[in-house]
């Protein structure tokens, strides 16, 4: 039985796509999956902190009015400032 599993094995590290065997297929598959989510987030992230206030298109908080949203407003400071 061990003897199958070894011949099967190595028949599966034999396997080749264009000169990659298919774990490496695996791997870049995951990598370039990993890169597409990440790096449209990153760049948006620079976009937020770095680029949008040096531009001046961040939010006007002025221009929205007088307003708050407290949260955990049951007990504690929350409850205070809500009550204010």
């Amino acid at each position: 039985m061990s003897n199958f599993l070894l011949r099967i094995a190595s028949l599966l590290r034999g396997i080749t796509v264009l000169g990659l065997f298919y774990l490496e297929w695996v791997g870049l598959l995951v990598t370039l999956v990993v890169i597409g989510y990440e790096v449209p987030r990153f760049l948006y992230d620079i976009y937020v902190v770095w680029i949008a206030p040096a531009l001046k298109r961040g939010v006007n908080l002025p221009k929205m009015g007088k307003w708050a949203v407290v949260t955990g407003a049951t007990d504690g400071i929350g409850k205070a400032y809500a009550e204010e």
